[in-house]
């Protein structure tokens, strides 16, 4: 096979091509004869020596193995309109990891590299038709092909006029024949690194886009996973605020519908004043009823609603105007059965304006941390147990504050609540992602949360939200 490439070597080698260079042309045609002679040797070799692989008798033993390492192949385009120019700059260029193209006019460059991207155009000045600065400028033009690095290439146009035309064309090198080979091969291969780091760089930025999506959506699978764990805890309470409304429109209910049944039965009985102002008392019974059931029924809406939005998933939910207070009533009226049971509640609210902050992600943070004075104070005397929220407006920002008179928390602990999975609850009864969670949702929006505790006495902690005017938004 590498014969026919030394003949073909032997015949053109004494032919002069002074726009190229005579030395340039026998440097790519030498280089070409001693990859296709090694290449062919290889061959031979692999032929007539296979390695076996593994253990004798085995199935492996008259197999072999390849191992080939990834090589990304870059493109290169040489625009020259003479055919002996692009035979000795394809063979000077000639590497595993270039694909070379040639074109011989400016129109066809064009179409190339609308088609194909590449790492490097090496264009020639003197073409008939559209030349190379024309060239490169129409490159330049069009989005796609505008970065795409030009080295010009020329043989009479040497003087700065045109070398600086070069350079306004979008060219960034300009070289003159006849052409050093070494000093083509050096610069070529900046340009084709370069690509390759680029490429690389894209290719990592991908991965860390795919990765940073991961990362954002367990992030929300965790933050869900943490409103299911405080809805949980609130489960009974919950059950018990629904409850006792439910039972209040059921037992009306049923009034209402046995003294309905009497009236249709007795209705055509009717003869005196005496049984119309029964009836009229019945009637009196049978609304008083419906409106207790109604009462009762709104209260369960009002729950399941405030429920089924904290634990709906906010990916979509846009921030918006919202009054701090409201999202606290909500969270108390959601907690009310487990406060019950274990403190006094002490409500004190301030007026407070609207601020831009996600309502959903305000009302888990609030949720968390009252829950959290709930759970502190499990194991103290019921008489002393004391929760107090509190909320103000100071210096541009909106406060809430959360106490108890729990358990508190030990100072050694105080660096690391905020930690994501920190916690001292026994195994199975919370994941440690609460209070980072709160954390999380109030740097986003720009606030602070601050927390002081005592053990044994109680804690405080103040969330610090600021106040941005709606016509900021």
């Amino acid at each position: 096979m590498y014969l026919d490439w030394r003949n073909h070597f032997a015949a053109i080698k004494g032919n002069s091509l002074a726009s190229i260079g005579h030395s340039t042309l026998i440097s790519a045609c030498s280089r070409r004869y001693r990859v296709m002679k090694s290449a062919f040797m290889q061959q031979d070799d692999k032929q007539s020596h296979i390695e076996p692989i593994g253990p004798p008798g085995s199935s492996y033993v008259n197999n072999s193995i390849l191992i080939v390492e990834p090589l990304m192949k870059v493109d290169i385009l040489v625009v020259d309109d003479r055919r002996e120019n692009l035979f000795a700059l394809e063979n000077l260029l000639s590497s595993d990891d270039l694909l070379i193209s040639t074109v011989e006019s400016g129109q066809d460059a064009l179409r190339q590299v609308l088609e194909k991207e590449f790492a490097l155009v090496i264009l020639d000045v003197q073409m008939p038709g559209m030349d190379g600065y024309e060239t490169a400028e129409l490159m330049r033009s069009n989005s796609r092909t505008k970065h795409i690095p030009i080295i010009f290439v020329s043989a009479v146009n040497k003087d700065e006029h045109h070398l600086f035309r070069g350079y306004d064309s979008g060219g960034v090198d300009y070289l003159f024949k006849p052409i050093e080979p070494k000093i083509l091969s050096s610069k070529v291969r900046v340009f084709v690194d370069l690509f390759k780091q680029r490429k690389q760089l894209e290719r990592t930025s991908e991965a860390l886009e795919q990765s940073l999506a991961e990362i954002k959506s367990k992030d929300e699978q965790l933050r869900q996973k943490q409103k299911l764990e405080a809805i949980g805890k609130l489960v009974g309470g919950v059950a018990h605020e629904i409850r006792n409304p439910l039972s209040f429109m059921l037992s009306h209910l049923r009034r209402a519908s046995k003294n309905c049944a009497h009236i249709i039965d007795s209705i055509d009985t009717l003869d005196n004043v005496t049984q119309l102002n029964e009836f009229k008392g019945k009637f009196i019974q049978i609304h008083q009823g419906v409106e207790i059931a109604i009462d009762g029924g709104n209260r369960i809406s009002k729950i399941v609603q405030d429920l089924s939005r904290f634990a709906r998933t906010d990916r979509n939910e846009k921030i918006r105007p919202v009054e701090v207070n409201e999202v606290l009533h909500k969270v108390v009226n959601l907690a009310k059965h487990d406060i019950r049971l274990h403190a006094a509640l002490v409500e004190q609210y301030g007026d407070l304006p609207p601020i831009l902050i996600n309502e959903s992600k305000l009302f888990q943070v609030f949720l968390n941390l009252l829950t959290n004075a709930i759970h502190s104070l499990r194991n103290q005397q019921e008489k002393d147990n004391r929760i107090t929220i509190r909320s103000w407006a100071a210096d541009d920002e909106v406060y809430v504050e959360v106490k108890d008179t729990g358990c508190g928390i030990p100072r050694k602990n105080l660096s690391k609540i905020f930690d994501p999975f920190f916690t001292t609850k026994d195994v199975g009864e919370g994941t440690g992602l609460g209070l980072a969670t709160c954390f999380g949702i109030v740097h986003t929006h720009g606030g602070k949360i601050l927390v002081e505790s005592v053990e044994h006495s109680g804690s405080s902690f103040v969330v610090m939200l600021p106040i941005v005017p709606l016509s900021e938004k």
